[in-house]
């Protein structure tokens, strides 16, 4: 995430939009996912340009 271009974000939150249309009929947009996938990647370069560590989980 920490080296993810604009490209990559938009690409994977389409993705990522379309299968929660297909399975859960989630009316979540694409900006949304975008959004909150920009914020990760920002929080993974920070972590990274200061030797920290980005810890991730789902429920």
């Amino acid at each position: 995430m920490a080296n993810a271009t604009s490209v990559d974000l938009e690409e994977l939150a389409d993705r990522w939009t379309a299968r929660l249309r297909s399975t859960d009929g989630d009316e979540m947009t694409a900006d949304d996912l975008l959004a909150v996938l920009q914020g990760v990647s920002r929080l993974a370069a920070s972590a990274v340009s200061t030797g920290s560590g980005l810890y991730s989980w789902s429920f």
